[in-house]
């Protein structure tokens, strides 16, 4: 970039290293594996992600209204846009994916609760742990104050969702 001279002198000018030395171990440990881990990943979540959409989606009685991941429809039809960003294959990673998250929508936020207190996940805002993660992330963020939540549906963010961050789990 051009202006990566300025930023750079910006940026290490008020850089303070606060990483200790006991996470850095763990992060260098744990990116030994990072593309092993990732194809897991991949895999769980595209397979989690058809599992929700045919007991789901595809079942009127069901309450879920869409599963949102590139490997099922409607998203199916902007995978060609995650394709064109998709990850390098490497010799630990053959077949990159689309990650590791997903979000799950119901037809009202009753069933979106029931689903996130009894589906057995973790509850958690963290991504990419090594254990299967859910939030309500819109039920926890949006909508708390009078105005906010009809804007935030307007761009497609509803309180009926969970997210799920898929984990190495077989």
């Amino acid at each position: 970039s051009p202006h990566h001279p300025a930023l750079s002198s910006y940026l290490s000018s008020r850089h303070r290293n606060e990483l200790f030395a006991p996470d850095a171990d763990v992060l260098l440990h744990n990116s030994a594996s990072f593309l092993q881990r990732q194809a897991v990943l991949d895999a769980n979540a595209s397979l989690l992600a058809a599992h929700l959409f045919a007991a789901g989606v595809s079942d009127p009685s069901s309450p879920v209204t869409l599963v949102q991941h590139p490997s099922v429809p409607p998203s199916s039809s902007s995978k060609p846009f995650y394709d064109a960003h998709l990850r390098l294959p490497a010799p630990e990673h053959p077949s990159p994916g689309h990650g590791c998250l997903l979000t799950v929508e119901f037809e009202d936020v009753g069933s979106a609760r029931v689903f996130h207190d009894a589906c057995g996940f973790y509850p958690s805002p963290h991504l990419g742990a090594h254990v299967t993660v859910q939030f309500a992330y819109n039920m926890a963020t949006y909508g708390k104050r009078p105005g906010d939540r009809e804007p935030m549906r307007r761009c497609g963010v509803k309180e009926e969702s969970v997210r799920i961050s898929v984990g190495l789990e077989d």
